[in-house]
């Protein structure tokens, strides 16, 4: 089963310049080689007399604010008198006050905006980056946020303490396909169903009663390590392995029900094969086609 890690992390918060200071002054004190690999080619170079030199970067970009309908309520304030004829030709007079409601649709002009922001670090003769400056209406990050370079190294670990973490759990698949105690149900039908023969298909015979109370244990330990699994592609997962988390719950009916009828001397050992081999065809097939990228 393949499993597609998350490879960036979800940053949360309000992006703000104090948050964007923290960036730069995380760069204090690392070289420039590694700032133009993080952040590119700057857009300028200055040279200085000590042998140093400014490098600026440089961001420009357009938004655009309004151009939206909304619908605005309107009051209208209503008073006076009225007079209500009876049917016997009488007559009776009020004062009467209310209010109605209108809604009237305004439109806010777009407006455009220029945003911009130029950073500049100053890097002495030895390539060591001393001091940073910035100025501009668009200098500013997550405060939560990290310098690029950390969050990569940061992201890696992440995604090799996931993969470590999902090899554990296949790890415990194979523990259960080596235990001793399954060897008898294992001779009838093999813990891994892509290995399954002609012979094993051909089994006429049902279940005893010895090999019914190996059949739940075995049951059991491999629908907990299924669970385990699906539950980890939800929490580390991406979309399609959240789905494919759903998928894999949605079938867990038919898993139940051929290992119930085998139980219950419904089908025979050959039978019960033949609808794990089915049922590991259809579990193929959906994942060709839900990761089509998969090998």
């Amino acid at each position: 089963m393949r499993i597609f890690i998350l490879g960036l992390l979800l940053l949360t918060g309000c992006a703000t310049t104090a948050g964007y200071e923290k960036v730069l002054s995380s760069w204090v004190g690392q070289s420039a080689d590694h700032l133009i690999s993080t952040w590119g080619t700057p857009a300028n170079s200055t040279q200085l007399s000590d042998g140093g030199r400014v490098l600026e970067y440089s961001n420009q970009r357009n938004i655009q604010i309004g151009g939206y309908t909304t619908a605005v309520p309107q009051t209208t304030y209503h008073n006076g008198t009225t007079s209500i004829y009876g049917s016997n030709g009488g007559s009776a007079t009020g004062n009467y006050s209310g209010t109605s409601t209108t809604y009237v649709q305004q439109t806010t002009p777009v407006q455009n905006i220029a945003m911009q922001c130029a950073t500049r670090f100053t890097v002495n003769a030895q390539g060591i980056i001393t001091n940073w400056a910035w100025q501009g209406n668009d200098c500013k990050a997550m405060e939560s946020e990290q310098p690029k370079q950390q969050n990569t190294d940061q992201n890696s670990k992440i995604r090799d303490d996931n993969i470590k973490a999902f090899n554990k759990i296949n790890e415990k698949l194979a523990v259960i396909c080596n235990k001793a105690e399954y060897a008898d149900i294992f001779l009838k039908s093999p813990c891994n169903a892509n290995t399954i023969t002609i012979a094993h298909l051909a089994d006429n015979t049902k279940i005893t009663q010895e090999q019914k109370d190996i059949l739940l244990k075995w049951r059991t330990d491999m629908d907990g390590v299924t669970k385990e699994r699906n539950a980890f592609f939800r929490s580390v997962g991406t979309p399609l392995d959240i789905q494919w988390a759903d998928y894999a719950d949605s079938v867990q009916y038919d898993v139940d029900k051929y290992n119930l009828d085998l139980y219950n001397g419904v089908t025979t050992w050959g039978e019960y094969n033949q609808m794990r081999k089915n049922f590991n065809a259809k579990m193929d097939a959906a994942h060709r086609s839900m990761f089509p990228s998969a090998k």
